[in-house]
């Protein structure tokens, strides 16, 4: 049988509801309180079993095997000695709920609380207070007219609420209130007895849950997101196009109320946005700068720039770093914002602000997810600007130079001569080779950038070839700033030297790229690196009749002879159709022979190919 110390609320409700079935002392089978408690009638014969020993409820057999039970009737006269028994045993049940107990009269006055309900509202006696000191008017008016309708039955009811108390500095304690309402038999109101539980626990933990399904909810549509923003990407072939299909289609879903991309005007020290979808107009209202000394530059986005690195605000409207656009975060629904960096490589094209409705946005799980859409769409870009590049005739020719470019290590040696920087061959895990010719004994200027402590990227070197006047090397890096910046902006390095310790680069980049932005970028990768000359230029575009002319032109008759022989023969399959000597046999001359004409054939192509602008 259950504990009436452990379950007493249970008690109470089953007489609770013996009062709502019928009169004071009007006999009930167990059916019709089951029915009343809409329980199984097991569990109600137990409790009221439980009843009857403790005198609460009088029971009789009728029948084989039946039995009714009543509450006794209030006497006008108890006896002292039953009185005194009652009342302690009724404080016992009421203590052993667990949970407070309030009565109630018509007018809405306190009568009776028990110790829990003292403790949970920090009053020392709440009785003779009216229930307006605990509630709000307008839940206090509701309950009036929901009580006062069902005691208009003209029989007690049990009903349930849920709303605030007040308690009495102020706090608001959400609570569950299980109430029977009292009535006469003509339908007067009698006032209430509430059993009332403390549900904060229950709504902390119902909130989190809500929280769990709206982030997973979040990452599925956006999953979902960034598959359609990648696929549709790689369709687009301008960088307009890109940038308005990732806002509009980051907008379009469920998670995101708003996003928008900026670049960094390096000149205004501040974003400046480009695209916006969404709740078209924030971006406009709001100045972001990328000074950490501004207050406008602490936000995410400010951060987001500096670092390159994606940022947050999980709640914006509590964050203090977000404290200059709070106005027009409430005016637009904002609760969350995310700043994602546009990467390719060492370039940063600019950033997606993103903005959502829901407090908390961006957990690790969707913050990792969005932050590859940064890099999708950087590289989207970065394709974008070398098809731009390959497919326009005009140019444009920008020379670089950075004085003392050793010094700027901290290398104290000035190096005379002229080292040409020809070549950056990427091969994989982030490394490069670069290759060059020292003259004049300018290979020290490398052996002393291999050496130096501060110049990390270049890891090792080794001569290829050497003579009395010039040297060919091939450099190791670890990376590679100034050609995967100038990459991602559609261009090549036309010619790279340094001479006397002075660094000269000439870039040609497509028309219409932000060169403010590039500088900036060159200046990441070597401070102190200026703009020194700028053109614009046509490049010429070889035609297949005119590198036919080249071939005729710089190879001899029997170079040309070999590579068409070998050609056509297979020689160049793999595995090979004809091997050397087979060639060699057909046009007459030694294995030896064919194989130095057509390495100095290949060698004549591929400097036609890599030193043609």
């Amino acid at each position: 049988m259950a504990s009436r110390t452990v379950d007493g609320d249970i008690y109470t409700e089953t007489l609770a509801a013996i009062d709502a079935a019928g009169a004071a002392g009007e006999p009930l089978t167990t059916p019709e309180i089951a029915d009343e408690l809409e329980m199984d009638r097991r569990t109600v014969y137990e409790r009221l079993s439980t009843l009857a020993e403790d005198g609460l409820v009088e029971t009789k057999k009728v029948g084989s095997g039946g039995r009714v039970w009543w509450r006794p009737p209030e006497t006008t006269d108890p006896s002292p000695i039953d009185g005194e028994r009652a009342s302690t045993r009724h404080e016992y049940i009421i203590e052993a709920l667990g949970d407070s107990v309030c009565e109630v009269d018509p007018d809405g006055t306190i009568t009776y609380v028990n110790d829990r309900f003292r403790s949970m509202l920090g009053y020392e006696d709440p009785v003779g207070e009216h229930a307006s000191t605990f509630m709000e008017t307008d839940d206090l008016h509701d309950a009036g007219e929901r009580l006062e309708s069902l005691a208009s039955s003209g029989r007690n009811q049990l009903t349930k609420a849920e709303y605030d108390l007040i308690a009495r500095d102020g706090e608001r304690i959400p609570v569950e209130n299980h109430i029977l309402v009292k009535a006469d038999a003509d339908g007067t109101f009698r006032g209430t007895i509430g059993v009332i539980r403390d549900i904060r626990q229950r709504r902390e933990s119902e909130a989190k849950l809500r929280r769990q399904q709206d982030r997973l909810v979040a990452l599925n549509n956006l999953h979902a997101v960034v598959r359609d923003i990648t696929e549709a990407v790689l369709d687009r072939s301008t960088r307009p196009e890109i940038e308005a299909t990732v806002c509009e289609r980051l907008a379009d879903s469920e998670s995101y109320t708003a996003a928008w991309i900026a670049e960094v005007d390096p000149d205004e020290n501040e974003l400046s946005p480009r695209v916006e979808a969404g709740d078209s107009g924030y971006s406009e209202e709001v100045d972001i700068s990328i000074d950490p000394a501004d207050s406008t530059g602490q936000g995410p986005a400010g951060r987001a720039a500096r670092t390159r690195r994606t940022q947050v605000s999980r709640d914006v409207l509590a964050d203090p770093t977000f404290e200059p656009w709070q106005d027009q975060a409430k005016e637009y629904g904002f609760r969350s914002c995310a700043a994602i960096p546009i990467v390719h490589e060492s370039s940063m094209f600019g950033l997606i602000c993103v903005y959502s409705e829901r407090p908390d946005a961006f957990s690790e799980d969707e913050l990792r997810v969005i932050t590859q859409l940064g890099e999708v769409v950087g590289h989207a870009i970065a394709a974008a600007e070398r098809k731009r590049a390959m497919m326009s005739d005009e140019v444009v020719e920008i020379g670089y130079q950075c004085r003392d470019f050793l010094g700027r290590f901290g290398i104290d040696a000035t190096v005379e001569g002229i080292v040409e920087l020809q070549q950056t061959v990427p091969i994989g895990d982030g490394s490069y080779l670069l290759y060059g010719t020292a003259h004049d004994g300018a290979i020290e200027a490398i052996e002393r950038l291999v050496e130096a402590d501060t110049a990390t990227h270049y890891e090792s070197y080794s001569v290829l070839n050497t003579d009395p006047s010039q040297t060919q090397f091939e450099v190791r890096l670890s990376e590679a700033p100034i050609p995967s910046v100038v990459s991602t902006h559609g261009g090549y390095i036309g010619d790279a030297r340094l001479v006397d310790d002075d660094l000269s680069i000439q870039l040609n980049v497509p028309p219409g790229t932000n060169i403010n932005r590039l500088t900036a970028e060159m200046r990441e990768c070597y401070p102190g690196i200026e703009p020194i000359t700028r053109r614009q230029k046509t490049r010429e575009k070889r035609t297949s009749e005119q590198f036919t002319s080249v071939l005729e032109s710089e190879l001899t008759d029997r170079q040309l002879a070999a590579l068409e022989a070998g050609y056509f023969s297979g020689f160049f399959e793999w595995p090979r159709d004809s091997s050397g000597t087979e060639v060699a046999a057909s046009l007459n001359i030694s294995p030896a022979t064919f194989h130095q004409h057509v390495r100095t054939a290949e060698r004549k192509i591929l400097d036609q190919l890599f030193n043609a602008e």
